[in-house]
């Protein structure tokens, strides 16, 4: 960042550090009318930047370089993908924003022998209970010490109601995937296609809602809507990606969030972007008050739990998700009402229901699939 562009962010660079907060549209508008009318222009987006103090800045970046430091150390003790290493929130407890947890992790119903019952025995003994960390800014050396590592058995289930038939597919909305079976899911959010040929719209999904296949029919809500509104271009379900590329193929994406009740179909809560990992990061460490929303559970104000280089953690406040939530979106909304999408709901961490689920963020997204949000 420029000189003067700081300037224009801050008035005291010594004590705040620029940050990117959301990556937003610029031709927003431009691109629904020209989606109402058929027509597929390119998306433009920029960069929107804001400050934070030198204090938190050196709790993320210490957190970050521990979070490295401890997957380096895992990785070479244990070639198992069931274990996994991020980076939670840990409650200002004896004063350090974030803490370090790693997880033994397993699917319910799945086979555990993979990772035996001891491996955490085995971190545990191979890993210190605490690490510091020395960041650098501006020739200042900060020492950020006793960064907590803590040790997980996560059980991860699948969830498989926002049932209303919309003309225009919003964020949040309703999905059957594959008819005759019982992949009733949610959209998460509209996103742009970058195929080969074309540029085409589409929603994001969970993976394993169309059981990680390519070319699988999409619905909404069912087979009611003569043939469904598009197909699964890309779809892939693994541990940290559980993500599904439905491509329109007829009805149009709603840029807005789905509204379930009897009078309104949209919030009218325009999507103007997403989360990049930098705000992921100030999200889990402020515990701000963000969203999820899927077809069994509705919407619940939520808070970032915990996020690795793939997914997030959310921790709910008002309702548990359940069966059907899965490839529903998490976001956060500004004091416009303008929002900007975290991530796509994949599992509940635990067993159904569960206060606590788990989604690839969208930053990870956008780096394996061609698509934009």
């Amino acid at each position: 960042m420029s000189k003067e562009s700081l300037a224009q962010l801050t008035d005291d660079p010594k004590n705040e550090v620029p940050r990117l907060k959301y990556i937003k549209h610029t031709n927003h508008k431009e691109v629904i009318e020209a989606a109402k009318q058929g027509r597929s222009i390119k998306l433009e987006r920029e960069g929107v930047y804001h400050t934070i103090s030198r204090e938190d800045w050196a709790e993320i970046e210490g957190a970050k370089k521990a979070y490295k430091r401890v997957s380096e150390s895992v990785r070479k003790k244990f070639e198992s993908n069931n274990v996994n290493v991020r980076i939670a929130n840990n409650q200002k407890e004896n004063n350090r924003d974030f803490k370090i947890i790693v997880e033994n992790r397993y699917y319910e119903n799945g086979k555990k022998e993979a990772t035996p019952e001891n491996v955490l025995e085995s971190l545990q003994e191979s890993l210190p209970s605490s690490t510091n960390e020395s960041i650098s800014y501006g020739g200042e050396s900060v020492e950020v010490e006793n960064i907590p590592i803590k040790f997980e058995n996560t059980k991860l289930v699948k969830t498989d109601y926002y049932t209303k038939k919309y003309d225009d597919v919003p964020a949040g909305a309703a999905g059957t995937f594959i008819l005759g079976t019982e992949n009733q899911c949610t959209y998460c959010t509209p996103c742009f296609v970058y195929k080969p040929t074309e540029t085409t719209w589409g929603w994001l999904t969970a993976g394993h809602c169309v059981n990680a296949n390519e070319d699988e029919r999409a619905y909404q809500p069912s087979n009611a809507n003569n043939g469904g509104v598009g197909e699964s271009y890309k779809a892939t379900d693994t541990f940290g990606y559980d993500v599904a590329v439905i491509e329109n193929d007829g009805r149009n994406t709603k840029w807005d969030v789905a509204s379930n009740s009897t009078f309104n179909d949209y919030m009218g809560w325009p999507i103007k972007g997403h989360t990049p990992i930098e705000r992921i990061e100030e999200l889990c460490q402020n515990s701000t008050t963000v969203y999820q929303q899927g077809r069994t559970s509705g919407r619940s104000t939520a808070r970032v739990d915990s996020f690795d280089d793939y997914d997030v953690d959310m921790y709910r406040y008002d309702s548990q998700t359940d069966k059907g939530d899965s490839g529903g979106c998490y976001f956060e909304k500004d004091s416009n009402d303008d929002v900007y999408i975290i991530g796509v709901h994949a599992l509940a961490v635990g067993g159904n229901p569960s206060w606590t689920s788990r989604g690839t963020h969208i930053p990870r997204i956008e780096q394996e699939d061609p698509v934009e949000v």
